[in-house]
């Protein structure tokens, strides 16, 4: 039929033109829409059955074959791109995909960190660390498609995240050595990944006299002359610059200069640094400290309070310093990575952790006791006796956000018990008991006519019983006992 003939169809309210395929097509695409609108996701468990006893994860897995064929047909595509399902047609490594292509679209490249997490709470740091590792391992048993491998390499993919910081760091060294002249670079020239730019030419001019390091590496390292380098406080104005400049900064003269009376640029600089976390947690005060805060002198502030707290713990710190690191109050302080997590978009986890305690949470207040049923499940389907046991670890190491930790404080995780519910004891009941086999040794045909008997006998009938046994050629009274007396009374 023609698009006009459906319309005066449905004007005079016939509206059944569906044919079979269609009716049970739709049928199964709606249970999918309910499944997705009530769990966020398509994991799809094995059992989960549609109206028409049909199972779901079957139907769907069937859709997406005949997808990646091009098999089917345009108008069910429209309807998965019509209700922004098109993620249940797509592969894992599809998914992957397009989650990269957006980010190189919006960003230009794909070199994010192993935390990256996409708006939609979509791993995508972690899925590339493993896929690189599979790669360059090649651990992967069926080997991913050259369409994918050639569309990365495209798009700027770092294959080996060592090598490729390595390869910058040389090439700031060198660019520094040839725009200078020489082979003298300042103590606090730093890297552009907020590194000791000497701490990496010291470490690698010692795998370099060892003879460590690939040929490729060893060549590139001998055309600086890496022996031949020295390190000078000279130029701490135009190194400062660099560093400032490296990290977005332009205010390099505004740096502190160093104050002699300290005894030491060592003891100047941890000073220094005290100075500007104590100025932060004054001004900031309760709130969490973001990790790439940067102090004056162009350090990471976070990487400076987490190797105190643990001098301070071991107890390797001076009196004095760890009196002033007492008056802070270092073991309190708390950090959050902004890249992670923002304010506009929260991870998938995150939104399922609070469905989970607004679950509990509700379950608690409706029955006004902190014990829950043991067969209680979590929106994913799992126990909630695991997710509490968990959140009770993580809240008693400390290792929860403050937020986590006072919504944990208003349900008293602590006291949170279950007990066995009634379904549970019928499942129990329910169970056929396993009969365990008797184990019952075997006998040799010799032994079996030996049979237990204790008689007491006189010192004569003894002596007499061993004469008639010596007679008979037995070594011992009970084999002459065992092989007449007893066959005769049986």
């Amino acid at each position: 039929l023609s698009d006009k003939q459906i319309e005066l169809l449905n004007a005079i309210g016939i509206n059944g033109l569906l044919s079979a395929t269609d009716k049970g097509w739709l049928l199964h695409f709606e249970e999918l829409w309910r499944f997705y609108s009530e769990h966020h996701h398509f994991k799809i468990p094995a059992d989960y059955l549609c109206p028409d006893g049909n199972k779901l994860r079957g139907w769907i897995r069937l859709q997406r074959y005949r997808y990646r064929d091009g098999k089917l047909q345009q108008k069910y595509i429209d309807e998965f791109r019509k209700h922004d399902l098109m993620e249940a047609l797509e592969t894992p490594l599809d998914t992957a995909m397009r989650h990269i292509e957006e980010y190189h679209k919006e960003h230009g490249d794909i070199d994010f960190e192993t935390s990256y997490v996409c708006p939609d709470g979509y791993p995508l740091g972690t899925w590339l660390r493993t896929f690189r590792d599979k790669v360059n391992n090649q651990k992967n048993k069926k080997p991913f498609p050259q369409a994918v491998i050639d569309r990365l390499n495209e798009l700027g993919i770092i294959w080996n995240k060592t090598d490729y910081i390595w390869e910058r760091n040389f090439l700031q060294c060198k660019a520094y050595l040839d725009q200078h002249e020489g082979y003298s670079i300042p103590e606090n020239l730093m890297t552009e990944y907020g590194t000791s730019m000497k701490s990496w030419i010291l470490r690698n001019l010692l795998q370099y006299n060892r003879g460590s390091l690939s040929a490729e590496k060893m060549e590139q390292l001998a055309s600086i002359h890496i022996n031949e380098i020295e390190f000078s406080e000279a130029d701490e104005k135009t190194s400062a610059a660099e560093t400032s400049a490296l990290q977005g900064g332009t205010d390099a003269d505004k740096a502190p200069e160093y104050d002699s009376s300290f005894g030491s640029k060592f003891e100047w600089n941890w000073m220094q640094n005290f100075e500007s976390c104590k100025k932060y947690l004054e001004h900031y005060a309760g709130h969490p400290m973001p990790k790439d805060l940067t102090m004056e002198n162009g350090g990471n502030l976070y990487l400076w309070v987490y190797r105190n707290r643990k001098k301070y713990k071991c107890g390797q710190l001076p009196q004095d310093k760890a009196e002033l690191l007492e008056s802070i109050h270092i073991l309190d302080i708390h950090f959050y990575d902004p890249q992670k997590k923002t304010d506009k978009h929260q991870s998938q986890n995150d939104i399922i952790w609070s469905q989970n305690y607004e679950l509990c949470k509700a379950y608690i207040e409706a029955h006004n006791s902190f014990e829950l049923p043991d067969i209680m499940q979590t929106v994913r389907g799992s126990k909630m006796k695991i997710w509490i046991n968990n959140n009770c670890c993580r809240y008693k190491s400390g290792q929860l956000s403050q937020e986590r930790m006072e919504k944990l404080d208003s349900i008293h995780i602590l006291e949170i018990k279950f007990f066995r519910s009634d379904e549970t004891k019928a499942l129990i009941a329910s169970r056929p008991r396993k009969k365990h086999k008797q184990f019952k040794p075997k006998v040799s045909e010799d032994k079996k006519r030996s049979k237990s008997l204790s008689i007491k006998l006189t010192e004569d009938e003894n002596t007499a019983l061993k004469q008639k046994a010596k007679e008979a050629g037995y070594a011992s009274i009970s084999e002459y006992v065992r092989d007449t007396l007893l066959t005769n009374a049986e």
